[in-house]
């Protein structure tokens, strides 16, 4: 083809015909623009192609981590569900007279033990932001809640983190002071345990006759009361914002949906 036009051209020179050379010469230059647009587009399909293949890996793999924090928050809840149940319980035996029923309190006082907290599993999503590979994703609603997501489940995990050290530092040398552990342990059925950190060594400590259970000292004691409130704050406030996780994840879960099915 090349070799056709070089000929073509050396006639027109040779012919002396000015005009004629200056329309050819335009023609082949607009011959080369065209066949360059022409790559360029395909080039750019191509791209485009390969973007929307990698967009629907991406939603992909997150609609799997959005699954499992849905997952994980619901289990959550039902364990701050729990702990909330047994506070209630154990503020209302402050208020009564007795007698207190061991097993029944070595209960209570083990579900206050559960500290939950979040461990995001959308750790996709991290990359996707720090790498600038979230503006593949080509819904841009859908995006917005992506990019808003980490700073919320940061908000959630802050309050969990206080909620803890709200119990180590102020419930648990209650329960040191007062409350026999292997006893406690011994007598409470331990629920299915996710983190698999309970099993039957665990149970099997041997009691010592020198630390004895003082509930009603325990239950009479206003810092301890004060201490259950807080803690009953502190959960019920991580439960609503687990539930609110929930519902702009399961939000976020439809979205990808709607684009997968495009």
């Amino acid at each position: 083809m090349i070799t056709l036009f070089r000929r073509i051209r050396q006639k027109l020179i040779d012919s002396g015909s000015f005009t004629k050379y200056l329309l050819y010469a335009i023609g082949e230059i607009l011959l080369v623009v065209i066949g360059i647009l022409i790559a360029l587009q395909v080039n750019n399909w191509n791209i485009y192609r390969l973007e929307r293949a990698e967009e629907r890996q991406i939603l992909v793999n997150l609609r799997t981590e959005f699954d499992q924090a849905i997952t994980q928050l619901n289990y959550l809840n039902g364990l701050r569900d729990n702990s909330l149940s047994s506070a209630d319980s154990l503020i209302s035996l402050s208020n009564a007279n007795g007698p207190f029923v061991e097993d029944t309190l070595d209960s209570l006082l083990m579900w206050q033990s559960y500290t939950p907290t979040f461990n995001d599993p959308t750790g996709s999503l991290s990359s996707l932001i720090s790498s600038n590979k979230i503006n593949l994703i080509s819904d841009n609603e859908l995006k917005l809640e992506l990019l808003s997501w980490p700073r919320e489940s940061e908000d959630m995990i802050e309050d969990e983190t206080r909620a803890v050290i709200i119990h180590d530092d102020l419930f648990r040398p209650f329960t040191h002071k007062y409350i026999s552990m292997a006893n406690m342990i011994e007598k409470y059925q331990m629920p299915d345990n996710r983190f698999g950190l309970v099993d039957e060594e665990m149970v099997g400590l041997v009691p010592s006759r020198y630390v004895q259970s003082d509930y009603q000292s325990l239950l009479r004691n206003p810092e301890f009361i004060n201490t259950l409130h807080t803690k009953v704050i502190f959960a019920n406030l991580s439960k609503n914002e687990s539930i609110n996780l929930i519902s702009k994840a399961e939000g976020i879960i439809d979205m990808i949906n709607q684009t997968l099915d495009e």
